[in-house]
């Protein structure tokens, strides 16, 4: 079984992939694999777009969110709030990732080779739609 960094156990994951073409698709499949498993525990989403439609479609079938299942989105966008549940989500630095990337472009092209890949480390921001299991 895969171990987190603090050697706790971690349960096996299902990953639900999707395109642009069947995104609308995708929303029903995670419900299908939520109905299907009782041990799911928690949802991590792509972004915050597919994180606050999950979130409004458990809502509204019944679903309590975090006390039945922890949704997590990516971005911190400005809809991650106006969701039945505030949304947890995973913050990046878009404006200094927008100038960065500027200037990595403009030293490429001076200096004839790729520069250096940049590392971010993105900041958890917990709101209403997690809760631990201990």
């Amino acid at each position: 079984m895969p171990q987190y960094l603090d050697n706790a156990p971690v349960s096996p994951c299902s990953i639900v992939t999707f395109i642009t073409e069947t995104e609308k698709n995708v929303l029903e499949e995670i419900l299908q694999h939520l109905n299907s498993s009782h041990d799911i525990t928690g949802v991590f989403c792509y972004n915050d777009k597919i994180a606050t439609h999950l979130v409004s479609n458990l809502v509204s079938k019944g679903w309590n969110i975090p006390e039945e299942l922890s949704v997590i989105g990516c971005d911190d966008a400005a809809l991650t709030q106006i969701t039945p549940i505030d949304l947890t989500t995973i913050e990046h630095p878009k404006e200094l990732l927008g100038i960065d990337v500027v200037k990595w472009i403009i030293s490429t092209i001076e200096n004839g080779k790729p520069g250096n890949s940049i590392l971010y480390h993105p900041k958890l921001i917990k709101r209403n739609s997690v809760k631990s299991l201990n």
